[in-house]
């Protein structure tokens, strides 16, 4: 007699079980505000910092501008080290975080910056437009829909640090002011209407990022 034999399929897609973060409060002006410029040690990325706060300090004389903090790899969260728990939530009352420019890099940035909103700091997370998708995908599933994902011309990496200001553009520099000086729930709607998740069903093609400057 025959032996029945019955096999069952799973489904692996499913509905993740997302809890959304609140944001921080943020302060309604950049004077008298400690701002750190945040480095994931990305080529290019403490001139990208540099090229802002110059900008950022010219509309706010009086901000306070912190020394740069570095973690010291791209490709893990700050908190692998205590990076953000130690160097720059201490010091911080904003915090500018640059840059993601390939997978790893850009899912670590947004980790980062959502470790900052959870401690009540606001952060802003710069991306290029390469990777942009990337991390407005990582920032919902994070629980962080609407996190201040700020795009920059892609690439930045790879060209001259001479010309890296080029990519400060007045309109991030707006985008940055708004993220930082409004309160969370109009940040979280502004930047939630840039965008729609079904937009990005397929990820960036990440053969636009040179990694041979990695090595």
């Amino acid at each position: 007699m025959a032996q029945k034999h019955t096999q069952k399929t799973l489904d692996p897609t499913g509905e993740p079980d997302i809890t959304e973060i609140e944001m921080a409060e943020r302060p309604s002006t950049l004077d008298g505000v400690r701002v750190t410029p945040y480095s994931n040690g990305f080529p290019n990325s403490v001139e990208f910092l540099e090229a802002l706060t110059d900008a950022l300090g010219e509309r706010f004389s009086e901000a306070e501008f912190n020394d740069l903090v570095m973690k010291p790899q791209a490709i893990r969260p700050g908190s692998y080290w205590g990076t953000v728990e130690e160097k720059v939530a201490p010091v911080s009352d904003v915090v500018l975080m640059a840059y993601g420019h390939c997978g790893s890099c850009t899912t670590n940035t947004i980790k980062d910056v959502v470790a900052l909103e959870e401690r009540d700091i606001p952060a802003v997370a710069f991306v290029t437009e390469e990777f942009y998708p990337l991390g407005v995908f990582d920032g919902h599933h994070l629980g962080a829909s609407g996190l201040a994902v700020v795009p920059i011309e892609h690439p930045v990496a790879q060209i001259d640090p001479e010309t890296v200001p080029e990519r400060v553009t007045d309109e991030l520099v707006e985008d940055t002011i708004f993220a930082l000086t409004n309160p969370p729930e109009t940040v979280r709607a502004e930047f939630e209407s840039r965008y729609e998740l079904d937009d990005f069903a397929e990820r960036p093609s990440y053969d636009r990022c040179t990694l041979d400057i990695l090595e």
